[in-house]
């Protein structure tokens, strides 16, 4: 497992010229600036937020893929997507 460095700052970040608030999406609680470090080889790094409490992450990427619309192809086979439905409602 790779280890990561945590580099943590308590400032407001900037998005597109938007302060960024400091409420945690998940459970409302305390986010703070870091940028994550792979620790090992360097081979990746980014900034975002990260909630105190629950441990979430928020950076750019996230917030990218929370925005785009899911698309869900019909079945061909409808027993299957009948099964999956119901699977998903016992659950």
């Amino acid at each position: 497992m790779n280890k990561i460095l945590i580099k943590a700052g308590y400032r407001q970040g900037m998005r597109k010229g938007k302060v960024l608030g400091m409420k945690c999406p998940k459970c409302g609680g305390l986010m703070t600036y870091e940028t994550f470090t792979n620790q090992e080889n360097l081979a990746w790094h980014y900034d975002g937020w990260r909630c105190l409490y629950c441990g979430d992450v928020v950076d750019e990427v996230i917030l990218a893929n929370q925005k785009k619309e899911v698309v869900v192809k019909p079945s061909k086979n409808k027993d299957k997507a009948v099964k999956f439905k119901r699977h998903l409602k016992a659950a």
